[in-house]
């Protein structure tokens, strides 16, 4: 099977999916389509749009997991509404926005550690 990590790169590049599309080319919709990993087929001039304004590289994106095999690192993950109430929490801990509607949890996740590197930075080192 093929995972799509595109949400994990727009979180590192603190790009969001509107944006991305703008830059690319494509309809939001069809950027979401990719990004959830539904799409049947993708473009290699919109994969080679995609990695130019992520600075990345294909695998970055995509990578395969043996069905079969999975590792087992994610058998336990949240996924879903668990994933992002986690996350939600997490926010909470951190004392940072929490996630906004339509998020994915990769974005949310990355963002509220930018979130919460970013307060860090601006309240000093006080310990």
């Amino acid at each position: 099977m093929i995972i799509v990590n595109l949400d994990v790169m727009m979180a590192k590049r603190k790009i969001s999916s509107g944006e991305l599309a703008e830059r690319v080319g494509i309809t939001p919709a069809n950027l979401s389509i990719f990004k959830t990993g539904k799409a049947r087929a993708i473009r290699y001039s919109t994969l080679d749009a995609v990695c130019r304004e992520l600075r990345c590289q294909p695998g970055d994106l995509l990578a395969y997991q043996d069905e079969e095999n999975p590792p087992a690192v994610h058998a336990n993950r949240p996924r879903g509404p668990e994933a992002m109430e986690a996350i939600a929490q997490f926010c909470r801990a951190l004392g940072v926005p929490e996630p906004e509607e339509g998020m994915g949890a990769y974005e949310a996740f990355y963002k509220a550690i930018g979130d919460s590197a970013k307060r860090l930075e601006e309240e000093g080192d006080e310990a």
